[in-house]
This record gives C-alpha cells, structure tokens and sequence, in this order.
C-alpha cells in the first residue's frame, strides 16, 4: 500500500508522516487489500470489522465503538442510516478512528485540525483515546456546546476571529511545528468513511437505488464512492447508485459548477446557513468530488432555508434528534423525489 499524490502523481510509502505532496498536491491511497464478505470479522461491531481492508495495524487499533450504525426502514421505499448516534455525535468517528489509529502506528505525538466542530469532536475524542496531544482550531461560528465538548477531550482549543475558511488557514500556518491531522486533506479518513458503503451492502443484502449525503467539504461522499469502488472491483456489485450531495443554497460552491458543468471551484465568499456543518466556500477535495459525480452519474443539488427547516422540524417530530445538516439529505429527497426508487439518506451528526 502507498500514498500517491492526485497532482504529479508521485508516491510515497504509508510510513511517511505526511499529509499532503511536497508539491502541495491531494494525497490518495493505492494498492488496498480487494474486498472479501469472507474476511469480514462478525464477532466486532465496529469499522473494524473490515480491518482486512483498512490500512492500519492490528496492534495501533483506537476505536470507540464507531459504525454499524442502524438503518430504519421510514417508509416502503426510504430508509435512514443513524449515523448520528457514533460515539462523537457524527459519521466523522468514522474517519478519527482511522485516521488516528494511523497516527499511533507511525508514532506521532502531536497533531492539530481545523473544524466547524464535528470533526473537532471526534479527533480531539480519539486523540484523547490515544494519548495524542490535540489542538483544534475553530472558527467563532462555533458552538458552544461543541466547544466545551472539544476542551472536555483534554485537547485545546483556539477560536479564530473568522470564517471557516480563515479557520483551515490558521490551521495550515500552525501545521508547521505539528502533525496536520485535517480530515479534508489527509487520506486516511476517507479510508474510515468508506467503510459506510461497506456496512450498507451488508446490512441491507443490497445496495438502494440512491444515497442521499449532505457535502460541505465531502469526506462522506467521496468515503461512500471508495466504498462503493471497492464492492465494484470485487464483483460485488454491477454499478455504482446514483449518489445525489446536497449542499445549501446560502452556500453551494459544487452545486454552483456541477449546474455550470465546471470542475473549478472559485473563490466566491458564500453567506452562513443552518445547516453549518455543511458550510464550506472552497471544498479542499472539490475537484475530486465533481470528478465523481460526474464519472458515476451522480447528482448535486442545493436547497433553501426554510426547506431545511421543515425537514428538520419533520425528522425531529419523527423522533430523529439531528442537528439541522443532517436534515439537507431529507430536504433535497422531498424536494427532488416522488418515484418508487429505493433511497437512503445518511442522518450524519447530531448537536
């Protein structure tokens, strides 16, 4: 297994304590075991389950408990993954998990992220797991709640006067003197994300017509379409389904350019929106996203605030205890869908 850079395709190997190229270039991960229902471990409940197909050690494993969220059936035709029940509150304990149980594997010490809070929570958890120090970098957007969630891991947290945006810059500043354990750059989290794909085909003996995902910086996206990858390379599947992101019309940078059909993503400044775990201007992995949604026929499509609030309102009525991001996937289905298509929608992250 090896890392390879997305930009000028060099490759390093996964011993490097690296997260990006020396040309600056997005980092990939190749040569991953193929996947095998056979070499599923049924007696753990977690990710790591799928440890045959997860580029960690056995001996440097930090879980909590992440994944086989369930799936309800809602209706005939819609079922809702609870990934808002993992330990942190989100599907990103997927990604911590992985991600830091590298980290422990290659001996790092220190390291650092920058969040609008879910991915605060799950790396400052899992690095208080594994006896990391943590810094989390946030923007004043933040809230509370997930702040003092963040402090009360043992990580520190610093508060910038600023957008989200201005947030990753610090971040990238302070990467100097310490490990940058970014969930958007580093490819290790998506490797703990994919395992949502895994976990769907095994649950429901079949794959859904459709997934419904909200995108901001697209760690679940791209996570599901590896996912969805590797069953394909191993014959499991036919096809990939269609995946419809959803993003807020207050700020739709992938939207914007799917609609345009342009894979560039500018540097327009986009307005806040409820559903702030999804607002993120300049998406680090936008590229790689339109790349597939465009290559598997997928779909973007953005939606307005009082239709997130409905759809909030409607899941929380339902007994579904979200936070308002995680009600966009339900927003857009509403919105776009009135067939007999078998759809999922991930319930991402709870407050």
């Amino acid at each position: 297994m090896k890392l390879k850079c997305r930009t000028c395709l060099r490759e390093y190997s996964d011993d490097n304590k690296i997260w990006q190229c020396e040309c600056g270039g997005l980092l990939d991960i190749i040569g991953r075991n193929s996947f095998d229902p056979n070499k599923i471990n049924k007696t753990d409940n977690s990710i790591w389950r799928y440890h045959q197909f997860l580029p960690v050690s056995s001996n440097a494993i930090i879980s909590l408990g992440e994944g086989m969220t369930p799936i309800i059936q809602e209706t005939g035709n819609l079922f809702f993954k609870l990934d808002y029940i993992s330990p942190t509150g989100s599907f990103k304990d997927r990604g911590a998990s992985v991600l830091v149980s590298k980290m422990k594997e290659l001996g790092i010490r220190e390291a650092l992220e920058d969040s609008s809070g879910n991915a605060g929570k799950a790396i400052a958890a899992y690095c208080g797991k594994a006896d990391i120090e943590c810094q989390i970098v946030v923007p004043q957007s933040t809230s509370d709640s997930k702040i003092t969630n963040i402090k009360n891991t043992g990580a520190n947290v610093k508060i910038i006067d600023g957008n989200r945006e201005k947030a990753a810059l610090e971040a990238r500043k302070l990467a100097e003197y310490k490990f940058y354990a970014s969930h958007c750059w580093n490819p290790y989290f998506l490797q703990g994300t994919k395992t949502i794909a895994y976990e769907i085909y095994e649950q429901l003996q079949e794959l859904p017509d459709r997934i419904i995902v909200p995108v901001g910086n697209g760690t679940l996206i791209l996570g599901i379409y590896i996912g969805l990858m590797d069953l394909k390379d191993s014959r499991l599947i036919d096809k990939i389904p269609e995946i419809m992101g959803t993003q807020a019309n207050l700020c739709a940078p992938l939207v914007n350019h799917y609609r345009a059909s342009n894979n560039t993503i500018n540097s327009e400044d986009y307005s806040t929106t409820l559903a702030s775990g999804i607002c993120v201007a300049r998406p680090i992995r936008g590229k790689q996203i339109l790349e597939y949604i465009n290559k598997f026929d997928g779909k973007l499509v953005a939606i307005s605030e009082d239709e997130i609030f409905e759809s909030f309102n409607i899941l929380q009525k339902k007994g579904y205890i979200i936070e308002p991001t995680a009600a966009v996937g339900y927003a857009a289905y509403r919105q776009c869908f009135n067939d007999q298509k078998t759809t999922l929608i991930i319930l991402t992250g709870r407050n």
